[in-house]
């Protein structure tokens, strides 16, 4: 067999390889036919499933070694780091169920679009925590690479960081839920092992957890690319007893918000999870929820409003109960102790404010100005006017509300 990447001694039929497909990208084959000799050759290939077949230059054709074919768990591992060789051991292991690769410190994942079982509950956290000093027979996975940085925390004392980066819907935001998961779960186990009690530590564990609902809610909405589409950057810091493992405090700095997403989507996405989930479920809660009073006024249907509207995409089309996921977000809320009333006021009055039209109005010896328009973009039954609608979700009078949306502040002065 050739060198992996040299092709000075040639090839033979049979030699096992990669190449390079239209559709298929690196695929493993073999060749099946040779005319010249060296890099100058010809050869004939066929894929390992006999679905594919080609001529490609000898220069073109990469030598595919045993390590390269069996899916290695380290791509260190690898007798040639290349394109085609790490391609392969993704696609080898993915078709075995194995989602997760290492490239020494690095975890490459790959998303496998389903729930794969017995791959994070809590076997598998105890295990992570159980691994010997070189973590030898542990497999590639968050939790692992989670226990590696609290070890290096209480060794090294000095902060650990994990830099979760991928295209979009490859499970950065999932990824990151595992290692918070595995951080509560250590930070538990201290307690249970020793027998103590856990007191305030068991509230801020599971405020850790709660957290991802309700910052899913927020920050999350369906793109054409991923129904549960993080439209923002975060920062979390964990910190964390060295010696211990036990979490002291969490703290997330968000950034990048992509607020145009309120007002203009492509077409076939969605807003914001959380104003979805508000027109869903504020009217299928409880009748007197002092939570809900002020999202009163809200349509009943995701069409009811300007900024929700899509003709392209229902929750149902994407398999969505806006409902449901409304009240595991209020549940969040409740246990964080967030003030709810405010919060669904201000949401609800986005809602409204995205049915309001304006118009020019010109008076004699002024310039034009802007006013609230009589029609606004709200569809069925209309009690009252966008405006007031959201003058009363948000507590404040229409005339007050009117003025803030048609007139600016400049130095001091509105205008």
């Amino acid at each position: 067999m050739p060198p992996a990447g040299g092709f000075d001694q040639g090839w033979s039929v049979n030699d096992p390889c990669f190449f390079k497909d239209e559709a298929r990208g690196w695929i493993l084959g073999r060749v099946t036919k040779v005319v010249g000799v060296g890099r100058t050759a010809t050869l004939s290939l066929a894929s390992a499933d006999g679905k594919v077949t080609a001529e490609r230059d000898a220069s073109a054709i990469e030598a595919a070694s045993a390590r390269a074919r069996e899916g290695v768990e380290d791509m260190v591992a690898l007798d040639e780091l290349t394109e085609a060789t790490v391609l392969s051991t993704l696609r080898v292991r993915y078709d075995r169920k194995q989602i997760y690769t290492n490239v020494g410190g690095i975890l490459v994942a790959v998303n496998p679009y389903e729930t794969i079982a017995n791959v994070y509950g809590e076997d598998r956290m105890a295990g992570a925590a159980a691994a010997d000093a070189a973590f030898s027979g542990a497999a590639p996975h968050p939790f692992v690479m989670a226990e590696q940085a609290l070890r290096a925390l209480d060794r090294d004392r000095a902060s650990q960081s994990f830099v979760i980066s991928g295209e979009s819907g490859s499970g950065k935001t999932e990824t990151c839920k595992f290692i918070l998961r595995y951080l509560s779960y250590r930070s538990k186990r201290r307690f249970e092992l020793a027998g103590t009690p856990r007191g305030g530590a068991n509230a801020l564990e599971e405020s850790v957890l709660l957290s991802n609902p309700v910052l899913e809610a927020f920050g999350n909405a369906k793109t054409l690319r991923n129904d549960n589409s993080s439209r923002w950057g975060k920062y979390t810091q964990v910190y964390v007893e060295p010696s211990s493992g036990a979490i002291k405090s969490v703290g997330i700095t968000a950034y990048l918000l992509e607020k145009v997403r309120v007002v203009e989507r492509a077409r076939g996405e969605r807003n914001y999870h959380v104003l979805h989930q508000l027109v869903a479920g504020a009217k299928k809660q409880k009748k007197g929820d002092a939570g809900l009073a002020l999202a009163v006024g809200l349509g009943d249907a995701q069409t009811s409003h300007a900024v929700l509207r899509d003709t392209a995409t229902s929750s149902a089309a994407i398999g969505v109960d806006d409902a449901a996921q409304f009240a595991v977000t209020r549940d969040a809320l409740r246990k964080l102790d967030v003030a709810q009333p405010g919060l669904f006021g201000a949401l609800a009055a986005v809602c409204h404010l995205g049915d309001v039209c304006f118009e020019s109005v010109e008076a004699e010896g002024q310039d034009a100005a802007a006013a609230i328009a009589n029609q606004d973009l709200r569809m069925g039954r209309k009690a009252e006017h966008a405006a007031d609608a959201a003058a009363r979700a948000l507590g404040v009078d229409r005339a007050q509300l009117e003025e803030a949306l048609v007139s600016r502040r400049g130095a001091g002065v509105r205008t």
